[in-house]
């Protein structure tokens, strides 16, 4: 057996390189005005943060929409006013979400072919 023994500096670029990848997997960005999301693929995790309305989507067109197989669990932060338009539409893998006393109101689909899911909170004010 042979021992190859690897500068520090390529071990460490190496390890940036991965660290980058993984990043990488995760995404971010705008759904609304003052609402965010982040979506974490090791965990299947979508967050949805911030103050006000979500934006209301036509079906596919969520920013998220690739992951949807992916995405296993939504959190919607409290400050989130609603829910847009087929927001989660498709998520065929989503069996649990908790949707905070912020929300008012629930798009049209939002939950369309959510097969799996079985765990849901809403508020009685909706």
């Amino acid at each position: 057996m042979r021992t190859m023994n690897f500068p520090k500096k390529a071990i460490a670029l190496l390890a940036a390189t991965l660290t980058t990848i993984y990043v990488w997997a995760d995404q971010r960005g705008k759904c609304g005005e003052n609402v965010t999301y982040t979506f974490i693929e090791s965990t299947g995790t979508l967050t949805i943060s911030g103050t006000g309305a979500m934006k209301n989507y036509e079906f596919a067109e969520t920013p998220w929409y690739k992951h949807r197989s992916s995405i296993k669990k939504a959190i919607i932060e409290n400050g989130v006013t609603s829910i847009g338009n087929y927001a989660f539409c498709s998520c065929n893998a989503l069996t649990e979400i908790a949707i905070p006393e912020s929300v008012k109101s629930i798009g049209d689909c939002a939950f369309g072919s959510c097969k799996k899911l079985t765990d849901i909170t809403i508020p009685d004010k909706i």
